[in-house]
């Protein structure tokens, strides 16, 4: 029996083993050629259905070549990049720490993460700075709706004083002072238009503010997506210059 269980044992080691997939330096060098050239990061966000669908790229890639064997999904893919800039980044802030000191020159998947993490911490930031910029329009239509509620209400009110001083001046008028009566009147009119037409140009201003930040928003988004495509034809430019030194 306990010689049985101890095969059993084994038996499982083995097979754990066999399955599971060792990352060596080999691995990670195409690992990150394959992130330059399929980028995660490039416009999508973290956390949505776009970026995993860009994992799932790059692991379906890596698992079609033949040495070295990749034995990986789209989780697998994308913990071994998040340890690798982990570890990146630690060394540069030591390295910052440590001026002065000479440091070692970089190796090939050191230069690739080095691209990648200024790519995953811009996407990071657009994507802060869109969710600030829609959080800002809707606080900015909320005030507008705010305020119209309130313009609307003191109007409603001063009609209906406006009334019932009428019906008031009406039962103590008599018939010389009725010009006098509708003269009054036709001012508190006027005055109840100008207030509507005041809240009318309050609304319209809102809604300029408001397309003139959706266009700014727009403009930047066009700018970051620029950039990073200028970014991947600058480092494939530098890439292939390697390709014909060597």
């Amino acid at each position: 029996m306990f010689l049985s269980l101890l095969s059993l044992i084994g038996y499982l080691l083995c097979h754990i083993l066999y399955d599971r997939m060792f990352w060596t330096e080999e691995h990670d060098v195409i690992l990150v050629r394959e992130m330059l050239a399929n980028s995660p990061f490039a416009g999508t966000k973290r956390g949505t259905v776009q970026r995993g669908r860009k994992w799932n790229e790059i692991s379906d890639r890596l698992s079609q070549v033949e040495a070295p064997k990749f034995k990986v999904d789209q989780r697998g893919v994308r913990e071994r990049y998040g340890l690798l800039a982990k570890a990146y980044r630690r060394k540069i802030r030591e390295e910052e720490r440590s001026s002065g000191i000479s440091t070692p020159e970089l190796t090939e998947v050191e230069q690739a993460l080095e691209d990648l993490i200024v790519r995953e911490d811009e996407a990071d930031r657009d994507q802060q700075e869109t969710v600030a910029q829609k959080r800002k329009v809707k606080e900015d239509k909320k005030d507008a709706e705010e305020v119209r509620k309130r313009a609307m209400e003191r109007l409603g009110d001063r009609t209906k004083r406006s009334e019932n001083e009428g019906k008031a001046k009406k039962r103590r008028s008599s018939g010389n002072n009725t010009l006098e009566y509708l003269k009054e009147r036709n001012e508190r009119l006027d005055e109840i238009k100008k207030e509507e037409l005041e809240l009318k140009k309050q609304e319209l201003q809102q809604e300029a503010a408001k397309n003139e930040a959706m266009m700014k928003l727009m403009g930047q988004q066009l700018q970051q997506q620029q950039k990073q495509i200028d970014g991947f034809q600058a480092m494939m430019m530098t890439m292939f210059s390697k390709i014909l030194e060597n």
